[in-house]
């Protein structure tokens, strides 16, 4: 995930859509150095960028030692942002991917998501926190509170979740396909949308490619079974489970199947794919689990 890192101790900080960097206690970066003003400067996720602006600091601000206003400007991974002067903070951009859900743990650890999902606390009582349907965060399948507060494996922990959902401008498309491909030794799998005039938007290696492969081989089987359509494809929980372990991903269970499943709803949602129509996992319960839609099977070239 995006991050800053500082050179000198080797401490570093995760972005938030909107990070407050300063010497004050209450900015997401504080820095308690003399040449940090309180609020200094901050870094804000819009439209695809992450941009850097002065929030009107006494020492100033400097890119790459480039002065820095009112006017965002763009990072990049490597650059670095000088606070105040040459005895001032310096802090290197050390990586620039979108912004993930952060969980602040009551003892001040931070806990980052992954690919859109954060699950707090480990073990049975851990909370998942993911985008719903319809964009809107949530914990556990209900509204995440506005508070940005909750109680997981017997801790409190502060959620920070970006604004919006990072996904293109575009319509849903409900002619699009997703398309699964493997290696010809069943090692490599990746994933692609491709769209009604031919167009393909490719994604490439993801965790949960292989059990979507698999999902998709009992549908397709199903299919020319004669089975029809409403009761193909369906596959128990456990069975997939114990089919995954024996091809060597021997750490999945089911919450970690669960995150698998709200992952790849959430590269649908960024691929803009009609979640009715297009492709998507349905479950029946906890204990079975298929996957319809316009889906391909094919080699990888």
């Amino acid at each position: 995930m995006a991050r800053l890192d500082h050179p000198d101790n080797g401490r570093s900080w995760p972005l938030l859509d909107l990070t407050a960097i300063g010497r004050h206690t209450t900015q997401w970066i504080a820095l308690p150095n003399p040449q940090v003003s309180t609020q200094h400067a901050h870094i804000t996720w819009r439209a695809g960028r992450w941009l850097l602006t002065d929030s009107g600091s006494t020492n100033g601000t400097r890119l790459d030692g480039v002065p820095v206003g009112v006017v965002p400007v763009e990072l990049h991974v490597g650059q670095v942002i000088q606070l105040g002067g040459p005895t001032g903070e310096a802090l290197r951009v050390g990586r620039v991917d979108p912004p993930e859900p952060i969980g602040r743990r009551d003892d001040g650890a931070l806990w980052p998501g992954e690919d859109g999902v954060l699950v707090l606390g480990e073990g049975p009582d851990a909370l998942t926190v993911a985008e719903g349907r319809d964009g809107r965060w949530e914990v556990e399948g209900q509204p995440a509170p506005a508070d940005g507060r909750v109680v997981s494996a017997g801790r409190t922990w502060r959620l920070f979740l970006p604004e919006a959902v990072e996904t293109t401008a575009e319509a849903p498309a409900p002619g699009s396909a997703l398309i699964i491909r493997c290696s010809a030794d069943q090692e490599d799998f990746s994933l692609a949308v491709r769209a009604p005039d031919g167009a393909e938007r490719v994604f490439g290696a993801r965790t949960y490619a292989f059990m979507l492969y698999l999902l998709a081989h009992r549908f397709r089987d199903d299919r020319a079974a004669g089975i029809a359509e409403a009761e193909a494809g369906w596959v128990d929980v456990e069975g997939l489970l114990t089919e995954i372990a024996q091809a060597g991903e021997r750490d999945l269970d089911r919450p970690g199947l669960n995150l698998h499943v709200l992952r790849f709803r959430r590269l649908m949602r960024s691929a803009s794919l009609d979640p009715e129509e297009g492709p998507r996992v349905e479950r029946r319960g906890q204990l079975r689990i298929r996957l319809v839609g316009p889906v391909s099977l094919e080699p990888m070239g």
